[in-house]
This record gives structure tokens, C-alpha cells and sequence, in this order.
């Protein structure tokens, strides 16, 4: 091929390959790989952010300046996680003095249990809980005056009588550590409040199954359960042998499912929806460790769904 021959083939190769060229690469976008850009979110939504972070755990709305100082700080660490999880300790273990609440912690707690009642026993207040003492005490001492302190009927009182006061001493006890999140539930269906709620067996077993684990019994464990409750009878239930109304609660307060019942309580009280089940069993293994169901309300928090920052 002549050189001049050769010249014009390369020059009309280049203009045909010249389109490919410069056509715009494909970008190609992969999953969980994305730069979040939270420098770019309104003020609005993070004061929102706040704004729900004090109401969640604290039941109330922040003042201005603490609306204005937590929002700042969050935009200055431009909402690092780090940022949110420093919120969420605070408030839920700061015990510096604030007005509206004496302290964040006390606030954090007295929260709690209201939000705990509000889910067992219909919000009951403490003068509601009272009331029910008032009976029973009385009864009690009708049998002391009866020299009656042997009996069945007595020792049913005097048990009735200490686990309504133990419902009542639950929110300093969880506060303080004495008890833990699983006994504190436990106290929440262990009362006469909630056996008034839920009267008779059938209603007991089917409501402790619904408000623990946020689903009804199937047949055999209804069966199993009601034996216990009703009958006082022998029956196994998650692999446990029962034979009474207590041990049965001890049962359905211990089991695993116990555990997967509380961060569905609190997937539904912060995001207003069920979680997965993998978002569960994430979540699950530390939490039967160290029964510590702050970290649960964090771990929610702290994402950019309940923040609205997706």
C-alpha cells in the first residue's frame, strides 16, 4: 500500500472511531456504595431530628435553646454518628441539672415507665394502682384481726400486695439497676392491674402472648399456657416445664422470643413499623447478653431513616 494510500485509510479509521470515543461513559452505581451528603440537609430537618429524639426518649419537646444548641452541634459534625449517638447518651444518662426535668436521666426514665404502662396496663397512674391496693390491704387485715394468717387466702393477699408495690417501685429500681428490662416487663403482667385489664385465663394467656411478643399463642401453646394459668397443672411451653400462673409468667419472660418482643416495641415506637427480620437478629445476640435496651433505642436512632436523612 502506497503511503498516501495508507494516510487517507488512517485518517477516515479515525473519524469512524472518533464517536466511540467520545461518548459519555456509563456510570455504574453500586449498592451501599453511595457518598451521603450531609452537608447538604436543611436546618429544618435536622431541629426535626432533634425535635423527635427529645420527645422519643424524654416524652416532651426541647426548650428553644436546647432545640438551638443540639441542632448546632449536629450540623457542626455534620451529623456524624458519632454526633447522634452522643445525643441519644445524653439524654437517656446525663444527670446534670436541667430545669424542666431535674435532670435528662430522671426525665429519660419517668418516660419509660409511663410509655411501659401505656403498652400493659392501659397508662394506669399510680393513684390507679393505689385504688387496687386499698381493697387488699383491707382484706389482709381482716384475716390478721381473724388470727387467719395461715391460709391460702392470705398469703394470695399478701402476694398481690407486694406485686403491685413492686409495680409501683419498678421505675426507680430499673433506674438505678437493681432490676433489669426483662424484670421490669415481667412486673408490668405480674399485677392486679393488668389481671383486672385482661380478666379471666383465656384473656390472660392470649394477652400476655400479644403484648410481649406482639403476636397471639398458637393452639398448643394456648393450651399449655392456660393449663398453668388456669389449672395450675404441669405443661412445657418453649421447652420450660411450668405449673403455675408465676412460673408460666417466668417463662414467657424469659424466652428468646421475649427479647425479639422488645425491639419490636421499639422499632414500632420510634419508626412506627415492624423491623425485619434481619434488622432483628442484628440486633439480637448483644441484646440477650446484656439486656441493655438503650443501645436497642440507639441503634434506631441514630439511622438516617428516623432522621429522614435518606
Amino acid at each position: 500500500m502506497s503511503m498516501c494510500k495508507r494516510l487517507f485509510f488512517l485518517f477516515c479509521l479515525g473519524w469512524l472511531l472518533l464517536p466511540a470515543a467520545c461518548k459519555k461513559q456509563e456510570i455504574i452505581d453500586i449498592p451501599g456504595n453511595q457518598s451521603p451528603y450531609y452537608h447538604e440537609i436543611p436546618t429544618l430537618i435536622v431541629s426535626n431530628y432533634v425535635n423527635k429524639v427529645f420527645i422519643d426518649l424524654l416524652g416532651r419537646e426541647p426548650t428553644d435553646e436546647e432545640l438551638a444548641a443540639e441542632t448546632a452541634a449536629l450540623q457542626t459534625a455534620g451529623l456524624a454518628f458519632d454526633a447522634r449517638d452522643a445525643l441519644v447518651e445524653k439524654l437517656q444518662n446525663s444527670n446534670q441539672f436541667v430545669p424542666v426535668d431535674s435532670s435528662y436521666r430522671r426525665a429519660y426514665y419517668r418516660w419509660f415507665y409511663e410509655q411501659s404502662k401505656a403498652r400493659f396496663i392501659e397508662g394506669a397512674s399510680i393513684d390507679a394502682i393505689n385504688e387496687e391496693l386499698g381493697p387488699l390491704y383491707f382484706g389482709l387485715s381482716l384475716l390478721v384481726a381473724q388470727a387467719d394468717t395461715a391460709s391460702a387466702e392470705y398469703f394470695g393477699l399478701l402476694e398481690a400486695i407486694e406485686d403491685l408495690n413492686r409495680l409501683i417501685g419498678a421505675d426507680t429500681l430499673y433506674q438505678q439497676g437493681v432490676i433489669d428490662i426483662i424484670e421490669f416487663s415481667r412486673r408490668m403482667v405480674d399485677n392486679a392491674v393488668y389481671d383486672k385489664i385482661n380478666m379471666n385465663s383465656f384473656n390472660f394467656v392470649n394477652a400476655t402472648f400479644d403484648d410481649l411478643y406482639h403476636r397471639f399463642p398458637t393452639q398448643n401453646e394456648f393450651n399449655q399456657g392456660y393449663a398453668m394459668v388456669e389449672f395450675s397443672d404441669t405443661a412445657q411451653l418453649f421447652g420450660q416445664t411450668g405449673f403455675s400462673k408465676n412460673t408460666y409468667i417466668h417463662i414467657m419472660t424469659n424466652s428468646s422470643e421475649m427479647y425479639e418482643g422488645m425491639i419490636i416495641w421499639a422499632y414500632q415506637t420510634l419508626l412506627a413499623r415492624k423491623p425485619t427480620t434481619q434488622e432483628v437478629y442484628a440486633l439480637l445476640p448483644q441484646f440477650k447478653s446484656d439486656h441493655n435496651f438503650k443501645a436497642i433505642q440507639k441503634a434506631i436512632i441514630r439511622t438516617d431513616e428516623y432522621g429522614h436523612f435518606d
